[in-house]
């Protein structure tokens, strides 16, 4: 599916590192959609341009190049 925005947001787990230890597999799940996204922003021209946090939550912001 083509991507047409200007700019995507890939949300990740604030604390992966604690998911992780507290349920692995969830933990693999998150990254491996976390995968999927990025391999298929990065096939159609976009790149991570930022990673921000808010509170309990943080995104890769990618965008076209």
């Amino acid at each position: 599916q083509p991507l047409t925005a200007s700019w995507y947001f890939i949300q990740i787990p604030f604390h992966i590192g604690t998911l992780k230890r507290s349920d692995i597999n969830r933990a693999k799940e998150w990254q491996h959609g976390l995968r999927q996204a990025m391999q298929a922003a990065f096939a159609q021209g976009y790149v991570a341009r930022d990673f921000i946090s808010e509170g309990e939550r943080c995104w890769y912001v990618m965008g076209k190049s």
